[in-house]
């Protein structure tokens, strides 16, 4: 496939990118709204470069007459041979003074001086601004997210880096084609005609696949070592807030702030219009994404509660396909987004919930990737995705039924949240969901086992079939987590199936599939786990029309 693009030069230089940064920001500031103003609040502490040597300082003692920072997203790599640096309790006095270069990661030292090129004197760091080894300095940092990025002049993206150790300015590469894992210097070819005199055309592989990692976040067959960064968890928040980003890539730079999209070679679509919709064809990617959630957050546009439902999930679904260090940090990695549009929409989560959307909010599944591997936390309650694990880095969850057939409410089936306490920004409390609706008691069998997890049926009626295609049976239950040793879920094992409700065309029904927990009833509240989910057909296989459901007893339940 061929196409029109710019030249994009082999080596990054400093000057280079300086050039181009200001130019991006120049016109973002002139001609868009997602400049900040000078007044707003700035983090506890930031690292000033305007002299010799870098040094911290409170920013309560700060003149900023600009109010401009700029902030780093970046790999921390791996702990053992690759950390950062860190400002400790031990040398937070000498940082004040002064950080002598040796001292400083090459990735840092790039940012300083692309921050300087653009004419800012502070820039925040993570692992510098935060006391590393102060848990509760840590603590009352990282709550702080939404305003550390969202109140940034731009966000410097550190994109291909995989740690600390590496440069912002050096040789660009992509990958030679989709299956080749080798990487291709940038490297044009005279064709032998041109388009005017002195102007010659040359072929070179396209930058697709960077274009695509930073527009769809997904990748391109797992290849994240090209775009590293935005495999972290952590990332997404910092990405979405920031009004501006600039996505240090390995093939070229990318531009992305609220109103525009841009790239050195000039192929990437831009996107400059303020009147989108949240289309749930093009959301999921996150240049929309991006310029939706400022939306959101601005007030810019009116937003359906629907929409906003929708795009929440759809957030949720990439945030859990990332990678995070401490399975206790994912409420905290997502807590800036949620302060960001909590007050704006006046909504409420808890542990990646939005208890508006209660039940549909719900009705998540493990993505096939990940099932057989997968276990829980004792610390999260199960009707949450944050409550599963998985040995490969990452609980990848979806919504995609849900979102592509709509959801109606059985109208006999109501869910409300309780919690003993406050939500604190994902700090653990006993957070139930109540349920009241039409439920049923069967006993799981299993039917398939494969590489895209183990396949339930819930067995109904009182005789010893098999046949999954029983009029007693609900069929393709998904379960959670089949095969964790200290809850698994095995033949014969004792379910109840909740109704929630069926797809807008009434087609087929949303079962949350829970255990019953017989040491826990109290006051005739029966409490119960979630163990999967199934979408059932309500037609059979010989064409009937068949719902378990009718006439089924109206049970209450309290989900843990």
């Amino acid at each position: 496939m061929f196409g029109n693009a710019r030249h994009v030069s082999r080596f990054l230089p400093k000057n280079a990118v300086v050039s181009r940064v200001k130019k991006w920001l120049q016109a973002c500031d002139e001609h868009h709204t997602c400049s900040t103003s000078p007044g707003q609040e700035l983090p506890t502490r930031l690292l000033d470069i305007s002299g010799r040597s870098p040094k911290i300082v409170e920013s309560q003692g700060v003149e900023m007459p600009s109010g401009r920072y700029v902030t780093l997203s970046h790999c921390w790599g791996d702990p053992s041979n690759s950390r950062p640096t860190m400002t400790t309790r031990q040398n937070l006095e000498s940082r004040k003074i002064g950080i002598l270069a040796r001292e400083l990661s090459p990735l840092f030292k790039d940012a300083i001086a692309l921050c300087k090129g653009v004419g800012c004197d502070y820039i925040w760091i993570d692992s510098l601004c935060i006391i590393q080894d102060d848990d509760l300095d840590w603590e009352t940092e990282s709550q702080k997210m939404a305003e550390v990025y969202s109140n940034a002049y731009f966000n410097i993206a550190a994109t291909r880096c995989a740690n600390s150790t590496d440069s912002l300015f050096q040789d660009r590469w992509t990958f030679g084609d989709m299956l080749s894992d080798e990487r291709c210097p940038l490297r044009e070819y005279p064709v032998g005609v041109s388009l005017a005199p002195g102007r010659p055309v040359y072929a070179r592989i396209s930058h697709d696949d960077d274009h695509r990692y930073v527009r769809g976040g997904d990748g391109l067959l797992g290849r994240h070592d090209q775009a590293p960064l935005l495999k972290r968890a952590w990332v997404l928040q910092e990405v979405l807030l920031a009004p501006r980003v600039l996505h240090v890539c390995a093939s070229e730079l990318i531009w992305e702030c609220e109103e525009l999209y841009d790239c050195e070679c000039g192929s990437i679509i831009s996107a400059t219009s303020s009147n989108a919709s949240l289309d749930a064809s093009t959301v999921d990617s996150i240049t929309h994404r991006k310029r939706e959630f400022a939306m959101i957050r601005n007030g810019r546009v009116p937003l359906s509660t629907e929409s906003f439902r929708d795009f929440w999930l759809r957030i949720t679904q990439t945030y859990s396909s990332l990678s995070i260090t401490k399975h206790s940090d994912r409420p905290l990695a997502l807590a800036g987004l949620v302060d960001a549009v909590r007050g704006r929409l006046n909504r409420n989560f808890c542990l990646g919930i939005c208890l508006e959307d209660l039940p549909r909010a719900l009705l998540w599944r493990a993505h096939y990737r990940c099932r057989n591997s997968a276990s829980r936390s004792a610390d999260t309650p199960t009707w949450s995705w944050m409550s599963c694990l998985s040995r490969f880095d990452n609980y990848h969850i979806t919504y995609d039924f849900v979102l592509h057939v709509g959801f109606k409410l059985e109208p006999k089936t109501s869910t409300f949240f309780t919690s003993r306490d406050q939500e604190d920004k994902g700090k653990r409390h006993f957070q139930s969901i109540t349920f009241r609706g039409p439920a049923l008691i069967g006993r799981t069998i299993k039917t398939r086992e494969s590489t895209g997890g183990i396949e339930y049926y819930a067995h109904l009626s009182p005789d010893s079939t098999r046949d999954v295609s029983h009029p007693g049976a609900i069929n393709h239950i998904t379960a959670d987590c089949p095969t964790w040793r200290e809850d698994p879920l095995c033949d014969g094992d004792v379910v109840a199936c909740l109704l929630f409700g069926t797809d807008l065309a009434c087609s087929a029904q949303f079962i949350l599939i829970v255990k019953i927990c017989p040491d826990m009833e109290n006051g005739g509240i029966t409490y119960c786990r979630r163990v999967g989910i199934c979408f059932q057909n309500l037609k059979g296989h010989d064409g009937r029309y068949i719902d378990h459901f009718e006439g089924a007893d109206i049970l209450t339940m309290r989900l843990i």
